[in-house]
């Protein structure tokens, strides 16, 4: 994905990026043939530019932590207290999605009724 964000019309890479490029293109290779073996969380983007620095993510932005990143909201109860509205709008729509399926009944199967009658001729 980083060398494709860098990428011109034509597939090249500016002179500055290129030697990055290469590099990850043959880092890449090393981990699919299992020439290199990483520790977990590590990736190609790691090796080629080193590990993260405090205070941002490349690729996300300044301000933006790890943690922040990957664990989602910061306040429990928020998160708790969403699921609790979802499951209860999800609830209030399966009752009112059954009462329409209810009010349509009578129509299936009057058309159920209707399509057999047609294609007895």
């Amino acid at each position: 994905m980083w060398r494709k964000a860098r990428e011109n019309k034509n597939g090249e890479y500016k002179n500055v990026v290129k030697d990055m490029a290469d590099k990850l293109i043959e880092i890449e290779t090393q981990i699919k043939d299992g020439d290199l073996n990483l520790d977990p969380g590590t990736d190609a983007l790691t090796v080629v530019f080193g590990k993260e620095k405090g205070g941002f993510l490349k690729g996300v932005g300044y301000g933006v932590t790890s943690s922040k990143y990957w664990q989602g909201p910061q306040t429990k109860g928020s998160s708790k207290e969403r699921i609790s509205q979802l499951e209860f709008q999800l609830h209030n729509e399966r009752l009112e999605h059954g009462k329409k399926m209810n009010k349509l009944r009578p129509c299936r199967c009057r058309w159920q009724k209707q399509i057999t009658h047609l294609i007895k001729f």
